[in-house]
């Protein structure tokens, strides 16, 4: 279950509705699995929920660590969302929205996922350099 527009995550409601329909979908196709355990916000909004400073987020990256769930978002996910652009690689999916960049990353192995203000995100000391 995501918690993104009741917790109001974002300031851009455009973008919590966006991630709760995501969230959404997936979690139609996969019922048995418990979505807060395997995937979660990472990235720069991550940080911020986290504590760190706020600066300008330009893209929002979700972390998932179930091979099957990001099989469909690969194949599926873009047939059940409206989007403006999609483009696949082998660890890294990135959806365009209008004023949004999506990513969904995946990696094999355990992601150490925290809840904090309702939402779930990736420790802020396991977040990829990289995304902050």
């Amino acid at each position: 279950m995501s918690n993104f527009s009741k917790s109001k995550t974002f300031q851009d409601t455009n973008v919590s509705a966006i991630l709760d329909l995501i969230y959404g979908t997936i979690t139609a196709q996969f019922p048995e699995v418990e979505i807060h355990e395997v995937m979660c916000l990472t990235g720069r909004a991550a940080a911020i929920l986290q504590g760190a400073e706020e600066t300008e987020c330009k893209n929002v990256v979700l972390l998932l660590n179930d091979s099957d769930m990001y099989g469909f978002i690969q194949q599926s996910l873009p047939k059940k969302i409206d989007h403006s652009g999609c483009i696949k690689f082998v660890e890294r999916t990135l959806f365009q929205f209008p004023g949004l960049y999506l990513e969904i990353w995946y990696q094999e192995g355990p992601i150490n996922i925290i809840a904090t203000q309702g939402v779930y995100v990736q420790h802020i000391d396991d977040i990829n350099p990289i995304l902050l």
